[in-house]
């Protein structure tokens, strides 16, 4: 509320700085949060193909072909990758909060009586969509 206060006792040009302010911090969060997504999505693809190889290493090992030493080697690349993968998505979720909070911030600041003409709200829509939907 206090910030509110002095929000509107800004000058033009002080509010848009802090407009200003806010949105580059938003987008920095959405590109941590798309790269966090895409860790997520390329480690989900190891866990899968670490799965897949110690799934045939134990099949080898069935018919004699491999000691059965090198099933404890793919257990332990296995269970890394699951480590990873649960970090991954757990970075993922928290970059998710944390970008939702601007979508709250910046919403306020469109519809803020204090008449600060935004003129690029228009083209900011799909961002702010984003922004706002993703929780």
């Amino acid at each position: 509320l206090q910030q509110a206060k002095l929000f509107k006792e800004m000058s033009y040009t002080e509010q848009r700085v802090v407009v200003n302010n806010i949105l580059f911090d938003a987008a920095a969060t959405y590109w941590e949060w798309a790269n966090a997504y895409q860790a997520f999505k390329i480690i989900e693809q190891n866990l899968k193909i670490s799965t897949d190889r110690f799934k045939l290493i134990k099949k080898t090992v069935e018919f004699g072909e491999r000691p059965a030493i090198d099933t404890v080697e793919a257990l332990t690349q296995l269970q890394i990758f699951e480590f990873l993968r649960n970090d991954a998505f757990l970075e993922f979720q928290n970059k998710g909060i944390e970008l939702s909070l601007f979508g709250e911030i910046i919403m306020k600041l469109i519809y803020y009586p204090s008449g600060l003409h935004l003129p690029w709200v228009g083209i900011m829509k799909p961002i702010f969509k984003i922004l706002i939907c993703y929780y």
